[in-house]
């Protein structure tokens, strides 16, 4: 279960967004020191805002996926190395009201946020 909030400010404009991820995993093989994983997840996003200063402020929602692969080597018993790759894709809802739709001259604003992450770690184990 994970929680993040991210926000992006470009000009006067701000777009943030909390998302609340849960992610199932599954065993893939488990030889010596070495272990497998993958895991898949959906994310919920109760609360979105698109702003630009004082002149205006859009609430919005949205939703995602995420799946992605975990090797752990096991140096020792209590040391160990995490690598992990991930996708994750969101997409953002927001009704804007028509003032904002000419300003901005769009329809629908409905931006998505997706791309890749890796990351190494080193892990404990404490007993």
């Amino acid at each position: 279960m994970g929680l993040d909030y991210i926000t992006s400010d470009i000009n006067d404009y701000t777009l943030s967004m909390a998302s609340l991820t849960g992610e199932f995993a599954y065993n893939l093989l488990q030889t010596g020191p070495y272990d497998f994983h993958i895991y898949g997840g959906f994310s919920v996003i109760p609360f979105s805002q698109f702003s630009r200063g004082e002149d205006f402020t859009e609430n919005g929602y949205g939703g995602g996926v995420s799946a992605g692969i975990e090797m752990i080597f096991k140096f020792t018993d209590v040391i160990g190395l995490h690598l992990d790759g991930n996708y994750q894709y969101n997409q953002l809802f927001f009704q804007l009201n028509d003032a904002v739709k000419n300003e901005l001259n769009v329809d629908t604003f409905e931006p998505s946020f997706h791309g890749f992450k890796f990351s190494a770690a080193i892990s404990f184990n404490y007993y």
